[in-house]
């Protein structure tokens, strides 16, 4: 069975919309819920940035220790992190990408 990279709450219990690794954790104590899919916050938006029916991809708060605000975008299936590693992003690299993204819907 493959790791469960999922959060554990205080009950015990792993946390659906949540995702832990060696360094970085979804912030659950900051931002929004994961809108209708789960109570659990996190999420910058609320609500995926895709969904395909299967996936959803949300862009959410990392916590960390050292003090510097981070972003990862995290793919759930049924809660559950598909990707335990994604790219860690300061809110700079958030503003360039999404500048990056508006003008190629430019062209």
């Amino acid at each position: 069975m493959p790791n469960d990279h999922r959060i554990l709450g205080d009950d015990g219990l792993r946390l659906d919309f949540t995702c832990k690794n060696s360094k970085f954790q979804t912030d659950i104590n900051t931002g929004e819920s994961h809108g209708s899919h789960s109570p659990t916050r996190g999420s910058v938006l609320g609500k995926p940035l895709a969904d395909n029916g299967e996936y959803t991809l949300w862009l959410e708060h990392v916590g960390n220790n050292q003090g510097e605000k981070y972003y990862w975008l995290m793919w759930y299936e049924d809660g559950k992190p598909k990707i335990p590693l994604s790219g860690v992003l300061r809110h700079d690299e958030i503003r360039s990408i999404g500048l990056k993204l508006a003008n190629l819907l430019l062209t």
